[in-house]
């Protein structure tokens, strides 16, 4: 009923707003800035990173796009300028909306700015005051308030209010007038943000963003009633989204190591707003965040890198090449033990639903029994109960084939979150859960660690989960995964219920992998890291690569980025009684017949 009153409300006042230009306008009139309390505001910290050379990204100074053509999006938003945001259609033949989005977040912009606060003394800093100065004034005087695409969301609003603020401190080249234009537009900007606030079923790492443009623009605006109104909302629901979204160990609720990321900055990013301007307004969350930050480290596999887990759009929570600064954090609570090998490690995460196993010889595995996503709509998670993830030395080798794109390419958004597309077992070529939109899904599963122990000479991880329950003849699927040795991991799938149906394993690799078979044995090698698979019953795997019917072997590096890619396969018919997958994975080198034989029968 809630949910209900708010959407009606958000309806209304959409309406109300295309209709009656006059009272939009008098409604949104920002009051002048106190320039006293301009000066008084401090900017957060910023840490200054090495512009990573991945698909998204551009140096600063320059429009991300994601990979998209930028005269394609151009053309559209320029179609689009002049009509009021709910009446824009967009068609199938169109840009992905989110593509449009990105380089109005003006981050490229805040990249500048933020690179002016670092060395204030380059000798180039007044012509590139003047270049920002000019393309953000520009960009709002081409996008008038709640006029074209770029106010369709209000997401794409929070995320522009702290460039914004970064120009008013940065750019002391500007006239009184150019410094009202963009006081303006902060306060037009936070207003719909307000009012459109992303809650209920909504709710998810779009409320962060757009807190963020009530923070900063509450902090401009603060000496007005409706500045203040701002802030304290901003605060309070940061308050109880750190708690929603942060798992109580630290995983994400979404089900996605990107946004993950995207979230923990964007609420450090408010910390340092309040912190650096006296108002410790929400420092009680920090050991939330710290939590959320010793997870994300906990399957680091480079500085910065971490497994593609669930939605990624490559999207930031503050500009190419920065982050927010963010409290130190320790290693957390491994478990550990001692092998032939050497050490190995291993933390499970059990509300979050994740174990990551570091072994000697650079292997890292990531082990997925957690739930599909944020509830209701589960809109970021993917169908990937019980799959795996493997590195070695930093080098990908079994793999999540990643996210594509949003919008715009049904089917390929329809494969990248499907059960087929991760390292895990298809039944009857259904997902694990029901796709009704690119979105949204429906009977989501449940799925649950079962065991999780020490053995006498390794350990053993064992997980179901009850997403083929549903069909009429009902299946469950139940995974264990044997650590033997410390360089071994046998990967025991095991089914329950009733019927005859199709089986299908499937493990997906980097496209950057050379696979041999030699004898019982692929051998996967990543620029001179290797290990080596095998199948030990249904007469092992067959080599897949860039099936389009049904679709099967492709792997997407960033956002609109599709690449063919090798994929490990078996499709076997019986009941489940019957079928079983065995799955043999050497970290240094292949078993022989005799060794394989008795570590199968230990377990």
């Amino acid at each position: 009923m809630a949910e209900m009153g708010h959407r009606l409300k958000e309806v209304l006042l959409v309406s109300s707003l295309s209709q009656f230009k006059g009272w939009r306008h008098r409604a949104t009139l920002a009051p002048p800035l106190n320039p006293d309390l301009i000066r008084r505001l401090a900017l957060p910290d910023m840490v200054r990173i090495p512009v990573a050379n991945t698909a998204g990204s551009e140096a600063a100074g320059n429009r991300c796009c994601l990979n998209h053509d930028p005269g394609v999006l151009a053309g559209f938003e320029k179609r689009w300028r002049k009509t009021f945001f709910s009446k824009i259609k967009v068609k199938s033949v169109d840009p992905d909306i989110r593509a449009v989005w990105e380089p109005a977040r003006l981050q490229h912009l805040a990249a500048n700015l933020y690179d002016l606060t670092q060395n204030p003394d380059h000798p180039d800093a007044a012509a590139l005051k003047e270049r920002v100065a000019d393309e953000l004034l520009q960009w709002i005087e081409a996008n008038p308030f709640l006029m074209g695409p770029h106010y369709m969301s209000v997401m794409e609003c929070g995320l522009r209010v702290p460039v914004f603020f970064l120009a008013l401190k940065v750019l002391d080249n500007l006239t009184p007038d150019q410094v009202r234009r963009i006081g303006q537009s902060v306060y037009e900007h936070a207003w719909i943000t307000f009012r459109r606030l992303s809650t209920h079923s909504s709710r998810g790492n779009h409320t962060v963003a757009e807190c963020i443009g009530l923070l900063a623009a509450g902090l401009i605006f603060e000496d007005q009633i409706e500045g203040r109104k701002w802030l304290n909302t901003a605060i309070a629901t940061l308050r109880a989204e750190a708690q929603h979204q942060i798992r109580v160990d630290g995983g994400p609720l979404e089900q996605s190591f990107w946004y993950h990321r995207f979230v923990l900055d964007l609420f450090w990013l408010a910390l340092g707003f309040l912190e650096k301007n006296g108002r410790p307004g929400l420092s009680d969350i920090k050991p939330r965040l710290i939590l959320g930050e010793e997870f994300l480290g906990s399957f680091e596999v480079a500085e910065m890198e971490y497994p593609a887990i669930g939605d990624s759009d490559d999207g930031l929570a503050v500009a190419p090449g920065y982050h927010p600064a963010r409290a130190g954090v320790g290693d957390g609570h491994w478990e550990s033990m001692e092998s032939e090998q050497g050490d190995l490690r291993w933390r499970t995460y059990e509300d979050s639903g994740y174990t990551v196993i570091r072994v000697p010889h650079g292997g890292l595995l990531a082990f997925d029994h957690g739930p599909l996503g944020m509830p209701p709509l589960y809109n970021h998670g993917h169908a990937d109960a019980l799959s795996l993830i493997l590195f070695k030395n930093q080098r990908p080798m079994l793999v999540d084939p990643g996210t594509f794109r949003y919008n715009q390419a049904p089917n390929l958004r329809r494969y990248f979150k499907s059960t087929r597309a991760h390292n895990t077992v298809v039944v009857d070529r259904q997902d694990q859960a029901v796709q009704e939109t690119g979105f949204i899904w429906s009977h989501p599963y449940k799925a649950e660690l079962v065991k999780h122990q020490k053995s006498h000479n390794g350990f053993v991880l064992e997980a179901a989960h009850d997403g083929y329950a549903r069909l009429a003849e009902p299946v469950w699927h139940k995974r264990a995964v044997y650590l033997l040795d410390g360089k071994v991991f046998i990967v025991r799938d095991r089914f329950g219920g009733r019927g005859v149906h199709e089986f299908e394993i499937n493990f997906h690799l980097h496209p950057d992998v050379r696979v041999e078979l030699d004898q019982d044995w692929w051998l996967i090698d990543n620029v001179g890291e290797r290990v080596f698979i095998t199948q030990l019953n249904n007469d092992g795997f067959d080599l897949v690569k860039g099936r389009k019917n049904p679709r099967l072997g492709w792997y997407s590096e960033g956002y609109n980025l599709m690449e063919v890619a090798p994929v490990l396969h078996k499709t076997v018919k019986g009941s489940p009684d019957d079928v079983s997958f065995v799955t043999v994975i050497c970290m240094t080198e292949p078993l022989d017949s005799k060794t394989l034989e008795d570590m199968v029968a230990s377990i």
